[in-house]
């Protein structure tokens, strides 16, 4: 019975060993260089080859099982470019997978997808890290996204010129050199070297190309107005924000920095103006940069205007590439300060935005404007007194100021939609004597104010009448 028992042990260890030995052979007859170069064959396609993900992930298949990194890796570039969210998920491990292994563009690829949150939580630490690691690997990418990052200072790291220098030199990739290039033309971080600059980005460049924007930049007015502020900070009390001192037209420069936020790379003019608005009660803006004119609703809370959909078309910070004249930003929020220096206010703002079609921060943009006063449609100044008393009684359709009066009168409504306007002002007591402000008229919707003089007038009661599209609306005021 006992030599029974041994003998069919000895069998089966006889058959695992014979199975492994099988297996074993079966895993070496799969040659994967042959089966991963098959398979981006069929997912880039060719003149000759049609794309086909299904054929590519068939010859990836068997590579998978034996945890192949390189096939790993494929996979898991395939699956993030699909737009199903399990499917990006899937990639995400692929990848993981494929990093866990030592694969340097698996674990540089890691890097980039915790750097734009990409199926996992946005993690920058967790991308320089895996970005660090892959360099030592010998990715050349790798060490161009961590220089990026310092160059640009992305998320929470911190913008360092000389960091981003230190890893440009030591990657081989295209963008790397192209930025190292930049590095030597603008003195980011090194001293300018303009024939390092010419060797680098192929272009020959010259002394006075590289500062010619600069120095008309800073020799605007803008510039020497943000200069005096920051320098007399101290004398330069910031007054509480509110919506009554953000009112009105306000012109000057808006600055594109570097990404330092030291140096200036373009100025551009900008008029911004802000009104309420008691349809939506709100505030309404325009933004009027480079002659463009945007439209709409912000909301401010604290210290920053808050805006849902401004773009604006700016020329890029670095303007070296001539085929690139423009590029969309999203503009998020602008964080103000309102100054009075000299005897003048100032709305000095730092604008939050980013570039979509980067899918990263734009570089540091600041303005400085002054005010201009807001005025009636018949060019009579306005001052703040007279717009808050106005903005006191915004729940009727005609608001005056004051009342009574005695010589100066200010008429005021705002339209909801585009109308035919006509206004008067006629005595009670003598309804014959009509005085037209504004003779019959179309208007589109929005805020209007007029001034009336009326010392000429006898004292008693007026009413002033808004005919909007033929309705009559009125509103009864007393001369003193």
């Amino acid at each position: 019975m006992m030599m029974k028992r041994k003998e069919t042990r000895k069998l089966l260890l006889l058959g695992y060993f014979l199975i492994s030995i099988c297996v074993h052979a079966q895993e070496q007859k799969v040659d994967c260089k042959y089966h991963t170069q098959e398979a981006l064959f069929y997912l880039n396609g060719s003149s000759s080859i049609a794309k086909d993900s299904l054929k590519a992930m068939a010859y990836l298949k068997p590579c998978l099982e034996t945890k192949h990194a390189t096939a790993q890796f494929i996979m898991g570039q395939a699956l993030l470019n699909s737009a199903e969210a399990d499917s990006i998920q899937q990639g995400f491990r692929w990848i993981q997978k494929a990093a866990k292994q030592k694969h340097p563009p698996a674990i540089e690829r890691l890097g980039v997808l915790y750097k734009y949150g990409i199926a996992c939580k946005l993690n920058f630490n967790k991308a320089r890290r895996l970005f660090k690691k892959a360099s030592k690997l010998g990715n050349d990418k790798a060490a161009y996204s961590l220089g990026y990052m310092y160059f640009k200072g992305l998320g929470n790291t911190k913008q360092d010129y000389r960091k981003a220098v230190e890893w440009f030199k030591k990657s081989h990739y295209p963008m790397a050199t192209y930025w190292l290039g930049v590095c030597y033309l603008k003195g980011y971080g090194v001293p300018k070297d303009m024939a390092k600059a010419t060797a680098l980005l192929q272009t020959n460049y010259t002394e006075q190309e590289t500062t010619e924007n600069n120095t008309s930049a800073i020799e605007t007015k803008a510039t020497k107005q943000i200069d005096t502020l920051e320098t007399h900070a101290d004398n330069a009390p910031s007054n509480d924000i509110t919506k009554e001192n953000l009112y009105g037209k306000w012109t000057g420069q808006l600055l594109q920095l570097d990404w330092s936020g030291t140096h200036i790379e373009n100025s551009l003019p900008l008029v911004f103006t802000l009104k309420h608005d008691s349809i939506q009660e709100n505030i309404h803006y325009t933004w009027k940069l480079n002659s463009k004119e945007k439209t709409g609703n912000t909301i401010l809370i604290d210290h920053a205007l808050y805006f849902n959909n401004l773009q604006s078309t700016l020329p890029p910070a670095l303007q070296l590439n001539k085929e690139q004249d423009s590029l969309d930003h999203a503009l998020l929020s602008v964080e103000i300060a309102h100054k009075t220096f000299a005897g003048s206010n100032y709305l000095i703002g730092t604008v939050e935005s980013y570039i979509p079609t980067w899918n990263e921060p734009s570089a540091p943009m600041r303005f400085v404007l002054t005010n201009q006063q807001i005025t009636t449609e018949n060019n009579v100044p306005l001052s703040a007194e007279i717009l808050r008393a106005l903005a006191a009684q915004e729940h009727r359709f005609i608001k005056v100021y004051p009342n009574p009066f005695q010589s100066d009168l200010i008429v005021a409504y705002t339209l909801k939609e585009p109308s035919h306007i006509h206004i008067e002002l006629a005595n009670i007591s003598v309804p014959t004597q009509v005085h037209v402000i504004e003779k019959g008229t179309q208007q589109q919707a929005g805020a209007y104010r007029y001034y009336f003089d009326g010392s000429p007038l006898k004292k008693g009661i007026y009413v002033v009448r808004v005919f909007v599209n033929g309705e009559q609306k009125t509103k009864l005021i007393l001369k003193k």
